[in-house]
């Protein structure tokens, strides 16, 4: 289970349901759009991704993953937004030059003080276990989730 806070520091600036939208549209934007600069632009620190697949901690780590990632995605097809004080989601089907092909996605994002503080994706990840697998033995380990961790803190 992933906790996540609801409590927001003293100095932290009052998100709006509109500038929470538009901070969320602009980075998914970017991202879509293989803008890995501009999606960084919208990432704040402390900052924490969270997947199936992998999580980070820092937003350089984040970014990182990003410009590996973002050459393959060919479309985004976004299903349903719903946005409130300070958080949002997305449902979108991801379109990828690799297998699966097309992804199912939820996106959940936390923004405070005009940054994206948190990103939690839910989807299917098996189809992606073999590719990162490959990944990880071509370029190292990509900082995989639970079962590739484990793996390399038992191998030392």
């Amino acid at each position: 289970m992933i906790a996540v806070s609801t409590e927001k520091p003293a100095n932290a600036r009052s998100m709006t349901v509109e500038h929470t939208r538009q901070i969320v549209r602009a980075y998914h934007a970017a991202y879509c759009g293989k803008d890995v600069r501009a999606a960084a632009a919208m990432l704040g620190d402390p900052f924490r991704f969270s997947s199936p697949m992998m999580t980070f901690d820092k937003p350089e780590q984040h970014v990182a993953a990003l410009n590996r990632f973002v050459p393959f995605i060919s479309n985004c097809d976004v299903i349903s937004e719903l946005h409130g004080e300070g958080e949002a989601t997305l449902i979108y089907d991801l379109r990828v030059s690799l297998p699966p092909a097309t992804q199912r996605c939820a996106e959940h994002f936390r923004v405070r003080d005009d940054q994206i503080r948190e990103i939690l994706i839910i989807v299917d990840a098996t189809p992606w276990h073999p590719i990162i697998e490959a990944a990880a033995t071509i370029r190292g380990p990509l900082e995989v989730a639970s079962h590739s961790a484990k793996r390399s803190e038992t191998h030392k």
